[in-house]
């Protein structure tokens, strides 16, 4: 009988983000021949820890990292040596750093660096430095270096060659769903008269939820349409977006949801998906919208291999009058069961073709 392969995956948080989404579909789908773990820091949310249990994962929480770095380095290379772990895979982009060499110092003997976002903010000469000798520990205590697209790559590792591996998803799984449209929108009191427009992601800095409260409350303005503005996700920047909707009298049309089960039902109860990114790689969410057969706005930042269906995708610059400009042109799409499935297959995103490069990677094949 063959022994099973040992990976341990690393992540910042197990929240509702891009990395999480990644490799839940991808070691839902790799075959029979792995162990799943997984090392992440803060309190875990329920959901997540809920769909990681149920596909096997054994989940360790960490010490926050800026906090006790130490004590976090330690606790990761003392699993990983005890447990004789086969492959770690950090998802953590340029802090990888930090478990790379504590996987290198277990022994570990394959450790993968990925990276997932494009850029990180380096302003000043010496967070240049530091993160510069950053992005080199990363690169010398890797034994593979993965990205989930050529942005993100050349970021992280400059000229050194390196994998992409697709953010891919579950085509069927996010087709459009008349009967779902219905339920969600029956929940919230919402008519099909209302444009309904949709953003999933954490509440943190660069997900720019602060612009975009801006920009749809002067669409309001100028519109005489009803609108419904859905903010999906969960982070620690929240509760101060929740007082902005407030201050602003937006109570009623914009919507928070928490953390949701299906969001594949809230894809297709909506009109029109945004993602105003200050910086991102690509993102899982951008091709969950578009295989719902939704009109995509997106930040110039995000990484334009993520439009598959180049008639859905508008990429804009972070400028506000723009973004309202091209909201107020939005038309519903009239049929939204015609995704073009070859063209996500023929890009990689499906995860049914992909997960095959990961499990080639695993085993060394490639």
């Amino acid at each position: 009988m063959r022994t099973k392969i040992k990976v341990c995956h690393i992540v910042s948080a197990l929240k509702s983000g891009g990395a999480e989404t990644m490799i839940y579909n991808y070691c839902k789908k790799l075959p029979n021949d792995y162990i799943f773990s997984i090392l992440h820091q803060y309190k875990a949310s329920e959901k997540n820890y809920i769909e990681f249990k149920e596909i096997g994962f054994d989940i360790i929480e960490l010490p926050e990292k800026r906090r006790h770095p130490i004590k976090n380095y330690f606790m990761t290379k003392d699993y990983l040596k005890r447990n004789r772990i086969d492959i770690v895979h950090c998802h953590m982009t340029i802090a990888n750093f930090l478990p790379l060499v504590a996987a290198k110092k277990a022994g570990v003997p394959m450790r993968i660096c990925h990276s997932h976002e494009s850029s990180i903010e380096e302003e000043g000469i010496i967070k240049r430095i530091i993160f510069y000798i950053l992005k080199q520990i990363c690169i010398n205590n890797a034994t593979i270096l993965i990205a989930c697209g050529q942005k993100a790559g050349d970021y992280l590792y400059a000229d050194n060659p390196y994998f992409v591996l697709n953010n891919a998803i579950d085509l069927k799984k996010f087709s459009f769903c008349p009967q779902a449209r219905a339920d969600i929108r029956t929940r919230y009191n919402l008519d099909e008269d209302t444009t309904v427009i949709g953003h999933i992601g954490r509440f943190i800095t660069i997900k720019n939820q602060d612009f975009l409260v801006d920009v749809f409350c002067d669409l309001l303005k100028k519109s005489s349409k009803k609108y419904a503005l859905f903010l999906i996700g969960d982070g620690p920047e929240q509760n101060r977006i929740r007082k902005l909707v407030e201050q602003k009298g937006l109570d009623k049309e914009i919507i928070f949801t928490g953390i949701v089960n299906n969001a594949n039902d809230y894809l297709s109860a909506f009109d029109a998906f945004v993602l105003p990114s200050v910086r991102e790689g690509l993102p899982v969410v951008s091709l969950e919208a578009q295989a719902s057969k939704l009109p995509c706005f997106f930040s110039d930042t995000i990484d334009s291999n993520c439009a598959v269906d180049q008639d859905l995708c508008t990429f804009l610059p972070l400028n506000k009058n723009i973004w309202i400009e091209n909201l107020l042109l939005l038309s519903k799409q009239n049929n939204r069961n015609n995704v073009n499935f070859k063209a996500f297959e023929d890009k990689g995103f499906s995860i049914d073709k992909t997960v095959y490069d990961l499990d080639k990677i695993y085993k060394g094949a490639v």
